[in-house]
């Protein structure tokens, strides 16, 4: 069970963390040995950045831990516990996400396949969005955004294409952070692995279309 790692015995009489380990979280600490991230079971603090995510904006955080770091992306996997719902319907939510700090910002948008955030995307005044030539994608995918003509550059056909390639994750953009999640569960260690070498494509190829957009500029 995920939460194994929560029990009344203390680092100092078993010796080691690891020892509280669940099969999930021994699976992800060999898993970041294997490939060079940084793991840590722990509770972490919550990062205020979160509540920027239209998908974290009504729904309190109540714990974050299982931190996963990808160097080379600089991204941060967690699970992440929040309520969601009003006073007596509230329940508890779990999710693993990956967030990823631009280095330089790009448009604020949502896209998802179920159209799951349609309500909150109004709220913000998110309009549906299409890109011209790209029907399968149009038809698959919600894509909403406040700067529409931004949003159509920022999706070359190279974006569309890892995105139509890829499993299906939810993705959002708040400017200068992305946030990318799968279900409203957690993931398995392959899906996490999944996650991050997703994420790593995806900012390879958003660095590809800053580089593109401003040498069409310069011309």
């Amino acid at each position: 069970h995920p939460f194994a790692v929560r029990n009344l015995a203390t680092e100092n009489t078993l010796g080691s963390i690891e020892k509280l380990f669940s099969r999930r979280q021994e699976n992800l600490s060999k898993m970041s040995k294997e490939y060079g991230w940084e793991y840590c079971a722990k509770n972490q603090p919550i990062d205020p950045s979160l509540y920027r995510f239209l998908f974290f904006e009504t729904k309190p955080i109540v714990q974050i831990y299982n931190t996963l770091v990808d160097p080379i992306s600089n991204g941060v996997v967690q699970d992440i516990v929040f309520n969601e719902g009003e006073f007596i319907a509230r329940e508890s939510a779990r999710v693993t996400a990956l967030t990823i700090k631009l280095k330089s910002n790009i448009p604020s948008f949502v896209l998802d396949k179920e159209g799951l955030l349609d309500r909150l995307n109004a709220i913000a005044g998110f309009g549906d969005l299409t890109v011209e030539g790209h029907n399968y994608f149009n038809r698959k995918f919600h894509l909403s955004g406040s700067q529409p003509d931004k949003i159509r550059s920022l999706f070359s056909k190279e974006l569309i294409f890892l995105i139509e390639s890829s499993p299906i994750y939810l993705i959002e953009s708040s400017g200068n952070e992305l946030l990318i999640l799968k279900k409203d569960r957690l993931l398995s260690p392959t899906e996490v692995k999944a996650l991050v070498y997703f994420g790593r494509e995806l900012i390879e190829t958003l660095a590809c279309n800053s580089i593109s957009s401003n040498r069409e500029i310069s011309n």
